[in-house]
Order: structure tokens, then sequence, then C-alpha cells
């Protein structure tokens, strides 16, 4: 491991990357065992966009959208494509990229203003999503993080602590990053792979970031938003 913090940084990320690659025949499992079931194949699918560009993602998103309007012949035609590239994803095949017209700053000499050290609460059900904006905010962020794996206990981490901003995934079991958005307890920032109107959400009830978002774009993001917050 390099003795240079943000070259191990970059390291751990590739670690992760490959960890996620490697879990992908299972998600191709997962796939194809709710084939005939909308609502699981539907959230599949958006979890996978979650993580996964490039032609893996554009597939998962064409499913999901089928899964969602009860298309069973575009879900029977996108379906077995994605679980073929799901099968044969590779670190290249599935690299995380930001649509282009919801670009930010991508390099370390365009984070500015700084944000001070802040308390986040990242809420997301999927631990790879988790594990990945904990490091980047503690690691390159310097920021206090917390994480938790649904909206009810975001809920109850916000209602007994205090904290600056609340990362959520807009899809979670039981209560989602929607509702606790909603909730009001917390600045609160939703993560999807949705545009807000494909959920039925008004764009500008709340701060919305696509999924998925690139290291240095989450970072230039949130440390925008905190000074807002801050200065506010």
């Amino acid at each position: 491991m390099s003795d240079d913090p943000l070259r191990a940084l970059e390291q751990r990320f590739e670690s992760w990357e490959r960890a996620t690659t490697d879990g992908m025949p299972a998600r191709a499992d997962e796939l194809e065992a709710a084939a005939e079931d909308p609502v699981a194949l539907r959230r599949l699918a958006h979890r996978l966009r979650g993580v996964a560009g490039g032609v893996l993602g554009a597939l998962a998103a064409k499913v999901e959208a089928a899964a969602e309007a009860g298309d069973l012949a575009a879900v029977r035609q996108h379906l077995p494509e994605l679980i073929a590239a799901a099968r044969d994803a590779t670190p290249r095949t599935r690299t995380q990229t930001v649509p282009e017209d919801d670009q930010a700053p991508r390099t370390a000499s365009d984070f500015t203003p700084r944000a001070s050290p802040s308390r986040i609460l990242v809420a997301d059900d999927e631990p790879a999503i988790r594990r990945l904006l904990s490091l980047t905010l503690r690691r390159r962020g310097g920021h206090h993080v917390e994480t938790c794996d649904d909206g009810e206990q975001a809920l109850a981490r916000l209602r007994a602590e205090t904290f600056d901003l609340v990362l959520l995934d807009a899809m979670m079991p039981g209560r989602d990053g929607i509702q606790v958005a909603r909730a009001g307890l917390c600045p609160a920032v939703v993560l999807s792979a949705a545009h807000p109107s494909e959920l039925g959400v008004d764009p500008e009830e709340f701060r919305w970031w696509r999924k998925p978002i690139q290291v240095m774009d989450l970072l230039s993001r949130v440390d925008a938003l905190l000074v807002e917050l801050q200065q506010s």
C-alpha cells in the first residue's frame, strides 16, 4: 500500500470496485429469479443502476422502467440482455459515470470553498454504497460519518442525534429516503439513479443527486452544500 494517503484511498476504491464487479454474477442470479415479479425486478434493477454506468446502467434503466410500467413484453426483451451484461461485467464495462447534463468539478483544485468537518449520516441499503460514501467523506473529506441501512434507522438517529447533513438512498425497505427527507429533521440530499419525476417527486421539493456519482463530484457537492448551510 502506498505511503501517499490519497493513493492509498484510490487503492481502496479500486478494491471496492473489484468487489462490486465480483458480485455481479449474484446480481444476475437475483434478476433471473425475479423475472416474474415486477416489484422485486424493479427494485433490483434500480439498485443495479446505483452502482453501474455505461451499457449495464442503461439496460438496468430499461428493465426498471418496463417493470414499473408493467410492460412484460419490454421486460422479456431487455431482461436477458441485462442478465448477460451483469454476468460479463468487468471494471471497464461498469465504470461509474455521471450524466453529461449533471457534471460537477472532478479535480482537487475545484474543491472551493472548503467545508469545515461536519457530522454526516448516510442511509443506504446497499453495503457497497455505504462503504464508498463513508470512506470518501471520512478519508478525503475529513467528516465524521455514521451509516445505517434503512429509513427507520435513519429517522431514529436523526431524532436522537444532531447531524449537519443526511445522504439518503431514494429506495430502501420500509420507510424510504424520500419519506425521511420529508420529515425535515436535518438538511437532506436524496441519492437515486432515477430522475425525481420517475418516482413521482417534484424536483424542487428537496435536493436530489443522481447516481452513480464519482468520488470527486461527491466531495465537491458535499463541500459546497455544507458551506452554504454553514453560512445560512
